[in-house]
Order: structure tokens, then sequence, then C-alpha cells
């Protein structure tokens, strides 16, 4: 595939926003070897944005949790239906907050599935307001670099109440966060050392982890801020084991090792002989759980969210292909996620089509995410970055009508 037409496209976009100082793109398609471009710099001192970049993946880590979640549920360690309780009694009795301030017993116990689904009713610290929101701030720390330990953290965890209901509604915040605790206790070992034995050893994902080795520092894009004053340098990076390693949103990752995580769940569960999943279970990753009066909610600060998309098993899985712009119709079924620092992906399985940007920037403050009304229904697609990407993958691979 030719990704010229690809990078003059978020060239343009990038040049308008100073923080976003470069990219890299890879696609694939059917079996062949994914094409990959860099351009742009990956630091304000010139450094090239190079292939081998490192970048922070923030929430696209949560499928790769989920993976593990998936492999365990296989081999009947954890069931859908089990209660969190079994790992972590810290979260047994949870408790919400009610219509007059207080707090009542929560209507029953958070799930498995509800982790896999955001719906644990768990919200993020910082997407939180009021008293709740400033509570989770400082029982719990920041959301990366937290000195807070795993057993800490879940204990902290356990003496706040929620704000929902677990199974309620979609509200993307900590799930999987506390599904990486549980895995970590059901193991007994750290959680990157379970995915790397699971996970990335076996798919060859060297530079995939929760902390970045000393002599790659370099390679690692940086991230800006734009601000009055001009654009400041806001990277956090991992130089040696955290303390908590987030499951929600820690790991480092380069364009080679995630497109070899997109190509085993592109080929249903395996790739290159070696198999994590079976066919069946990433069916069920890749199909929505969300029910419709779930999808009409507001999702992650955004009216319609699901206006086309459901979720299944952290990913968002697109139901309504008509609902998307002409020349950027993805097939019913596909599916992918993002993290809040510039990265996303997405496959097709009706084009046979693995895309993958990787950018490092604020996603929030950015101005890159759009407000026109008529891309209200683009759901994980409302980046004008990932729209310019998709219309220039679209336009070489074809698009629903």
């Amino acid at each position: 595939m030719d990704l010229t037409a690809v990078q003059d496209e978020l060239a343009a976009v990038y040049a308008e926003v100073p923080a976003a100082v470069g990219a890299v793109v890879a696609v694939s398609r059917g079996g062949a070897a994914p094409a990959v471009t860099a351009f742009g710099t990956r630091s304000t001192d010139g450094s090239p944005m190079e292939a081998s970049t490192i970048f922070q993946i923030a929430s696209m880590t949560k499928p790769i949790t989920t993976v593990v979640a998936l492999q365990l549920i296989e081999e009947g360690r954890l069931r859908l239906d089990d209660g969190v309780s079994r790992w972590i009694p810290e979260l047994a009795h949870r408790r919400v907050i009610s219509g007059d301030g207080g707090e009542r017993p929560a209507d029953r116990e958070i799930t498995v599935e509800d982790l896999l689904t955001q719906r644990s009713g768990i919200p993020y610290a910082h997407d939180e307001s009021g008293e709740l929101g400033e509570r989770m701030r400082e029982r719990l720390g920041p959301p990366l670099g937290t000195t807070v330990t795993a057993q800490e953290w879940a204990e902290r965890l356990g003496s706040l109440p929620q704000p929902i209901d677990p199974g309620a509604r979609f509200r993307y915040g900590l799930s999987t966060d506390v599904l990486g605790v549980l895995i970590q206790r059901e193991f007994g070992r750290g959680l990157g050392e379970v995915m790397a034995e699971r996970v990335f050893e076996p798919l060859g994902m060297r530079d995939t982890g929760f902390w970045v080795r000393p002599g790659d520092v370099g390679r690692v894009a940086r991230m800006y801020r734009s601000t009055p004053s001009g654009v400041v340098d806001v990277s956090i990076i991992a130089r040696e084991r955290p303390v908590f390693e987030s499951a929600g949103g820690g790991l480092y990752s380069t364009a080679d090792d995630y497109m070899r995580f997109l190509g085993m769940l592109g080929g249903g569960g395996e790739l290159g002989g070696v198999r994590l999943l079976s066919p069946e279970s990433v069916t069920t990753m890749t199909t929505n759980k969300l029910t419709p009066e779930q999808r009409a909610l507001p999702a992650l600060g955004v009216d319609d969210f699901f206006a086309a998309h459901g979720f299944g098993y952290g990913v968002a899985v697109l139901l309504e292909p008509e609902a998307l712009p002409t020349g950027l119709r993805p097939g019913r079924g596909a599916y992918g996620w993002s993290g809040g620092f510039g990265t996303w992906w997405a496959i097709d399985p009706d084009r046979d089509v693995r895309i993958l940007l990787l950018a490092q920037y604020e996603t929030a403050v950015s101005g890159l995410v759009t407000s026109d009304p008529a891309m209200g229904a683009l759901g994980h697609f409302r980046r004008r970055d990932v729209l310019a990407l998709c219309r220039a993958v679209y336009h070489q691979v074809g698009s629903h009508a």
C-alpha cells in the first residue's frame, strides 16, 4: 500500500497543531507485511520520527490486558460472571452515591464482564467532579506514575464509593486497572511479567513493556502541550519498573510491536503459527455487549459517542456503517480503540485491513478533537487526524457506499 497520500493528509492536519510534531503510521492488508511510514520529528530538538520510535500507548494497553483475561477464561481460571471479590476482597460490598448525596449498597457485585466492558461503575478520578473526584485523586494518585502499590491501590479504591451501580451503563474509567490487579493476584506475579510471558514474547513484541530500557530512552517520542507561552514538554518516561503497572494505560510500544498484536487479532487469535486466543474468543471480544439503552447514553463527554458503535471487551465495535459519512465507511463489525496520548488503531475484517496511528500529544487539549456535528456519529473516529488517516486509507481499499 502506498502511504504517501496518508502522510500528506496527516502532515497537513498536524501543521495546524504545534504540539503534534510527527507520527508513525502502519497499514496492513491480508497477509502482506505492514507498510510503515514515519514523518516529522519525535522531539522539538529535531530528532526524526522513525518506524522504531517508542510511544506511550496509553489506553491501547486495555486490549492487551483484555487478551490476557480472555486467555484465563479459556483456561477456566476466570468466568465472566465471577465476582471480583474472589480475587480483590477489598471491592466486596460496594457503596454507591445516592441521590441525596449519601451512600447506599450497590445493587450487586462487580463481575469480570463488568470490567471487560467498562461497566464496573468506577470512573477515572480526573473525569469525576465534586467531592468524589477530589477524594479519588487524593487517595489513588495520578493514573500514571503513582507511588501507590497495587495492594494499597486496591485498599484505597475499596474505601471509596462509586457514582453508579455495577452493570448499569458504560462508564469509561478504572475497570481495566482493576482487571490488572485481578490478573496479578491470580498469577502471584507482576502484570508486566504475565504480559511478557503470554503476549509479548510469543508475538515477538520486543519493545513493549511498562518501562523503557535505559539504552532506548532516546527512541521515545516526547509529548508536548501547547500553552499561551509556547509548547511545553510534558513527557513522563518510566525508566524502571513502575510501582503500579497500569493495566489501563501504562504500556510503551512501537509500530512493529503493536502491528504484531493487531495481526494476531486480525488472524483470529493467531500470528505466524503462534496462537494466543481461539477464534471464538476473538469473536466474543469484538462483539458489542452494550444494550440499546446503554448506547443511547453519553460517554467520554460526547452525547452521541455510541451512535454508530457499540463496545465489546476492550474495543469499540462498528454496528451502523450507514451512520458514518460517505467515503469513510468501514464494514460492519470493524473494531478498534485509541489512547489519550495520540495513538489509535482499527481492524476492518470486511476489508481485511489493519490500521495503526502512533503520535504523541495530549488528545483532550490538542485541538484535534472535532466538534463538527456532522462527525457526531463517528464514535472513536472523532479526531481530525484519525479522520484524515481513514479517508486516505479507504480511498485506496474502498469503503461502503
